[in-house]
Parts: structure tokens; sequence; C-alpha cells
């Protein structure tokens, strides 16, 4: 069973040292949002994406016709929203690279009720951030002698700056 508050108290012990405590929620809410989204989507991923087809790669298409090329696959999409990216959270992390732009366009390829929500949040900045701090984090880790103080990485322990 998977564990709600550790999975909070884990995103917030990586926040801690990039972000002020009263930031956490800016940051915590809209993954919490995008992982609950991106799990309920997980059943009919593929055949939404075979029912929109070229098409609809750029533009959104109606939500009836996904219905019912779905229903016709026989994993009929209920839900009032989708996503038309071929990634996942779980394939973006396969790209470390190129995550700020693929998550970009993973959170722009759902259906505009769902990137009006991440709008609210200001999830674009929030990306942006993150993007800096990682930057930031994979210089320290990888520098003989990295320039930043005390941070820490999303994805380790403690780095510490080799300067005194």
């Amino acid at each position: 069973m998977f564990n709600h508050a550790s999975f909070i108290w884990g995103a917030a012990d990586i926040l801690r040292g990039n972000y002020k405590q009263h930031q956490y929620g800016d940051v915590i809410l809209p993954f919490t949002v995008l992982f609950r989204l991106d799990a309920v989507l997980a059943p009919t991923k593929e055949d939404v994406l075979e029912a929109i087809g070229p098409t609809y790669v750029d533009t959104e298409p109606p939500l009836a016709m996904i219905r019912n090329r779905t229903k016709q696959a026989g994993n009929e999409h209920t839900y009032n929203f989708f996503n038309r990216s071929r990634h996942t959270l779980k394939t973006l992390q396969g790209d470390p690279d190129n995550l700020e732009e693929n998550l970009r366009d993973y959170v722009n390829a759902f259906s505009g009720n769902v990137r009006e929500i991440f709008q609210k949040y200001e999830f674009e900045p929030t990306i942006s951030g993150l993007a800096q701090q990682t930057s930031c984090s994979k210089s320290c880790s990888t520098s003989p002698r990295p320039t930043c103080t005390r941070t820490r990485c999303p994805t380790s322990k403690w780095v510490t700056s080799s300067r005194s």
C-alpha cells in the first residue's frame, strides 16, 4: 500500500535547502496532482493515443471522439480529461537531460480543463525553478571544486562545497 505521508515527507526532504518551508506546497501540491492524474490515465493511455492518432498532435481532440474510439477498442476512456503526450511520469525520468522541456510538454498535452489547474498553480515557474535547482545540484555533485555552497540534490545526499 502506498504511504502518502512518507511520499510527502520525502518530497519535503528533497526540497529542503532549495526552497523555504513555506514554499514546499507550491511544489508538492501540483506534483501530487500530476502523479494522481498520471496514475488515473494509465489504463487507457495507449487507447487514447491510438484514438487521437496523428490528426490531433497539436490540437485538442473532441472528448466524445476519444470516448467512442476507445469504447470500440474495448477500453473506454470515461474521464473528462486526457493527455496527448506519449510521455508518462515514468518515461520522463528516463531522459534527465531533457526533463524540463519534456515535463513542460507533458503538462501542456493535457486537456484544457487540466491545463487550467496547472496554470492556477503557476506550475510553469515551478518547473523552471526546479530546473535551475537541479542544474546547481548537478554542478555541485559533478564538479571537482563545486561553486555552490551546501545544498540538497534531489537524487543524492547532502553535497557540501569542497571550498571552505
